[in-house]
């Protein structure tokens, strides 16, 4: 493959966040490639299954041996109530399309070169007991079933972070980094609600926004920073110290 010496593939359906990502990526040079995929085919698919079809995706791109490159996937930072309707589908794909998509762009890389695989995840879905909120209030009017939503999210970053280690020792062998990014609440995409919860746990007092995303994963895209992997970084503004 011709001038790919520094690229970034960003995998996801749809992210939220993905102008963020696409900033941090051409800051540092790298050339921003958007890949999307069919989100109901995955739901139905085994892991091999899903692996194939990762990968096909990326042979479209012309993406074989590829060097010096960056894989971001954001599996699951959509803001709806989704994930309660289909509770298995989002639980079975947040474990097993990290694997399959880390294990097809695996297969493309070249070994001795600096390739890293990104994980984006949530700090959201805190623990609504430890937030001050009207329980007496109508709990589906209320703030309750929209924290609902985001501690369900948590649940399924947690199969994230162990998927993260897991990999990164997997993937050692091949020279390739795996890290993840976990972000608190974001402004102008979390409900106010939401965000003023957060606000009264927050250190920083204020939710992130997208260059705060973007300088965030300055560090994981970095070429200088590469010695990494394994590890699960935390920006929330303190709110997960609590």
């Amino acid at each position: 493959m011709e001038n790919n010496e520094k690229k970034c593939i960003f995998f996801s359906s749809d992210s939220l966040i993905d102008l963020a990502i696409e900033n941090a990526a051409k800051a540092r040079g790298f050339e921003f490639i958007k890949v999307t995929y069919n989100n109901k085919v995955e739901n139905e698919s085994s892991l091999i299954e899903r692996q194939n079809n990762f990968a096909i995706s990326l042979k479209e791109r012309n993406l074989e041996d590829l060097i010096n490159s960056r894989l971001i996937y954001a599996p699951n930072l959509k803001v709806g109530t989704q994930y309660l309707n289909s509770k298995s589908d989002a639980s079975l794909s947040s474990l097993l399309n990290p694997i399959a998509m880390s294990l097809a762009y695996s297969s493309l890389c070249k070994k001795a070169s600096d390739n890293r695989i990104i994980f984006i995840g949530n700090v959201r879905g805190y623990d609504f007991v430890k937030i001050d909120i009207d329980k007496e209030s109508d709990i589906e009017d209320s703030i309750l079933s929209k924290l609902a939503i985001h501690t369900h999210n948590t649940q399924l970053d947690g199969s994230l972070v162990s998927t993260t280690k897991f990999l990164a020792l997997n993937l050692a062998e091949l020279d390739i980094k795996v890290n993840a990014a976990m972000f608190g609440p974001i402004a102008d995409i979390d409900n106010e609600e939401i965000i003023e919860a957060y606000r009264k746990k927050s250190i920083a007092g204020i939710p992130i926004n997208f260059n705060d995303i973007s300088d965030s994963l300055d560090i994981f895209i970095d070429p200088l920073n590469s010695y990494m992997t394994g590890q699960v970084l935390k920006f929330d503004g303190g709110v997960s110290i609590w």
